[in-house]
Formats: structure tokens, sequence, C-alpha cells
């Protein structure tokens, strides 16, 4: 994701957006590295409009639940 478009997802999620996110923080067995960009979602409709939001964008994501590896 080039820096223009993740400065948009950066400030369309605001509070629920976390920088060079180590995921290694939240998964069960303690592996993963970073991703540019972290998305906390708690509802249906937070994820319909991320995907909808970063899809209008051009942002490459993916969408993980629970963290269980």
């Amino acid at each position: 994701m080039d820096d223009k478009v993740l400065a948009k997802v950066k400030a369309h999620f605001e509070e629920n957006f976390d920088d060079d996110f180590p995921l290694h923080t939240v998964t069960t067995v303690q592996t993963g590295g970073k991703a540019k960009g972290f998305v906390w979602i708690k509802t249906e409709e937070e994820l319909i409009d991320a995907v909808e939001f970063l899809q209008e964008n051009g942002a490459q994501f993916l969408v993980v639940g629970g963290l269980s590896n």
C-alpha cells in the first residue's frame, strides 16, 4: 500500500487504526511480522464499512478473524 492510500486509511479509521502493528501480539502462538496498518473491527457494520472503503481506495488488505493459528 502506498503512503497516500495509507494516509487515507489512517484518517478514515482514526482511533481504530494502528501503524506498523506487530501481529505477534495478538496471535495465539505469538507469531507474525508487522502489518503496515491494522484496523480494529468490532461490529458487522464496521467490517462492511472497512471493506467498502478499502476497496474504493485501492488498498491491499486481508481480513483475519480471531487471530488463532
